[in-house]
């Protein structure tokens, strides 16, 4: 794999409730995700929309496939 790969993400959702969960990323290299860093997070908003963002603002790695 390579530092520039990126990764498709898909998000299926069901029923009208809205939510949210976090993806870890572990670079191997440190313990980086131990203390918050590298923290996806995916939610689900009201009306069946769905974003994807990083907590530390840098989202070079992951795409949202609708």
């Amino acid at each position: 794999m390579e530092k520039d790969t990126v990764f498709d993400i898909t998000v299926k959702t069901f029923g009208e409730a809205d939510g949210s969960f976090v993806l870890y990323e572990d670079d191997f290299e440190t313990f980086a995700y131990e203390e918050g860093q590298n923290r996806i997070v995916i939610e689900k908003h009201p009306g069946e929309d769905v974003t994807i963002h990083s907590e530390n603002g840098t989202m070079t790695k992951y795409r949202l496939v609708r």
